[in-house]
């Protein structure tokens, strides 16, 4: 006779020889539910002519006296292994040994939560390492400022009699006549206008003929229609100018519009030409060229046609500002 550990953490009489029939046990408590013992147990009961038949006059003083060995066979996963028994006289009382079980990784032990948060770390994990990886390397706002310089200062046209200006923070750049003065105090205090000076009227404190780079917001209401923000300002210019004109004009390889109009300005009559070109979806760069109609305005005119075609407008900076927006 051996012991069996079983199902349900139980112990279940086996005969070593496999000769005994079984018989159904109605003196052991058991739950048809199965989930906290047996649903069902039976005795072995051995044949009348069993050759290895040894009576006990009681068999739970005869269990008590065996000695339990367990014996667990290699590569097997299987918690229910058995438990034998050995008869020693000399024994102690029974010792029982349940077989090992299975080792659980720790993941197994993780809650449906916890092991869906697990899941979204792992997922993220990559994406976590190449931003702290990106943010790492990427340049200072210094840097950025010197390798956007280096990138305009490449494409300007170098031509005698003018000077250079490059705004790293907007990303343009443009040739300046030498004898002409660059106001650009507003956009190193942080705004968007820089003004260009041919010459500056002591008499009417104001700039006769010059240019204006401007950054200008481009309403919400404009965004998806441009020919509006057009036609809307065109109203306005032409109570000023009824011969007002517009038209499409290139700046830096790109189709902008040029508005063109005559404006008095106290005591001369001042010619305008308005430059719009978009930038993003809500920033556009405005130049305005102004000259009064004096003797030098032909001089005036092709010095700002000049300045106007070196204009070079970086792609990388206008990127950046408009992921910035886009934010």
């Amino acid at each position: 006779m051996r012991l069996e550990h079983g199902h349900a953490n139980a112990f279940y009489p086996r005969c070593e020889k496999q000769w005994a029939s079984r018989v159904s046990a109605t003196n052991v408590p058991i739950d048809m539910t199965a989930y906290s013992g047996p649903s069902s147990y039976s005795w072995p009961q051995c044949p009348n002519d069993c050759p290895h038949e040894a009576s006990v006059k009681d068999f739970r003083i005869s269990v008590s006296r065996d000695q339990f060995s367990v014996e667990v066979e290699n590569n097997k996963n299987d918690a229910n292994q058995p438990l034998t028994t050995t008869k020693d006289p000399d024994s102690s009382p029974i010792e029982s040994h349940p077989a090992p079980l299975p080792t659980k990784s720790w993941w197994q032990y993780l809650t449906a939560p916890q092991a869906s948060l697990l899941a979204a770390v792992i997922a993220l994990a990559p994406a976590a390492v190449t931003g702290a990886y990106t943010y790492m390397i990427r340049p200072t706002r210094d840097e950025a400022g010197e390798q956007a310089r280096y990138r305009i200062e490449k494409k300007l046209p170098k031509r005698s009699g003018y000077k250079s200006y490059i705004s790293p923070r907007i990303g343009i750049g443009f040739n300046v006549p030498l004898a002409w003065q660059i106001d650009d105090a507003i956009h190193v205090f942080g705004g968007g206008e820089i003004d260009l000076i041919r010459h500056y009227d002591t008499e009417a404190n104001s700039i006769s003929e010059g240019i204006k780079f401007a950054l200008r917001v481009v309403q919400g209401n404009y965004v998806k229609y441009p020919q509006k923000e057009e036609d809307n300002y065109m109203d306005t210019v032409r109570k000023i100018d009824p011969k007002a004109s517009i038209e499409r004009a290139e700046i830096n390889g790109q189709v902008g519009v040029k508005i063109s109009y005559k404006q008095s300005t106290g005591k001369r009559i001042g010619q305008i030409s308005r430059y719009w070109l978009r930038l993003h979806d809500r920033a556009k760069l405005e130049v305005v060229v102004f000259t009064n109609l004096g003797e030098d305005r032909k001089e005036f005119l092709d010095e700002a046609r000049d300045t106007l075609s070196s204009i070079v407008i970086d792609e990388d900076v206008i990127a950046t500002n408009t992921k910035a927006i886009d934010r």
